[in-house]
């Protein structure tokens, strides 16, 4: 137990503070260290987190959890995501611009959290050249457990919100909008 939290206190800087009636983060930290016992063991040889990926072009920047390359070769990007529930279907509302079509995406947490990833992994194969081939979702649920869910490769989807988006447009808009 003392190894497991040097490396994750090493890789993740969290610190576990014992549980109080106040501090309610704490099972979501325990599901954490719950999926880091259960994946170190899988060959994750390199963990990196809090990376932060910019696409100036796009005006897009954000900070992924962790981006991990297993022993074998094979890249990941992990999102951690502790809000009460991943909601897997919508209102009977469909995500602009996926409103139709083969790009049809419900309206829900999931769909939102599985584009994120998605757009991360265009960012890091198109400007840092990092390729993964694995997106995850690990959701820290408050009773100290946690979901993983496997998100599949979306490029359709982010060619369509990326081809959407005109900079020079965006930035006439705003421009109007402070007047």
């Amino acid at each position: 137990a003392e190894r497991l939290a040097q490396e994750l206190s090493t890789h993740t800087r969290v610190t576990i503070r014992p549980h109080s009636p106040t501090n309610k983060s704490y099972p979501k930290i325990k599901a954490l260290y719950k999926w880091y016992a259960d994946h170190i063991e899988m060959g994750y040889g390199y963990l990196e987190p809090e990376v932060r990926v910019v696409y100036p072009y796009y005006l897009i920047a954000g900070t992924i959890d962790l981006v991990s390359e297993a022993y074998n070769g094979t890249k990941a990007i992990i999102d951690f995501k502790t809000n009460e529930e991943i909601t897997l279907a919508g209102y009977n509302n469909m995500l602009p611009p996926f409103q139709r079509g083969k790009l049809k995406l419900s309206d829900c947490s999931y769909c939102i959290y599985a584009l994120q990833l998605n757009l991360y992994r265009r960012i890091l194969a198109e400007r840092y050249n990092w390729h993964a081939e694995n997106l995850v979702l690990v959701h820290l649920e408050s009773s100290g457990n946690y979901v993983e869910y496997n998100v599949r490769q979306m490029d359709d989807h982010i060619d369509a919100m990326l081809r959407d988006y005109d900079p020079e447009e965006w930035e006439v808009q705003q421009a109007m909008a402070e007047e």
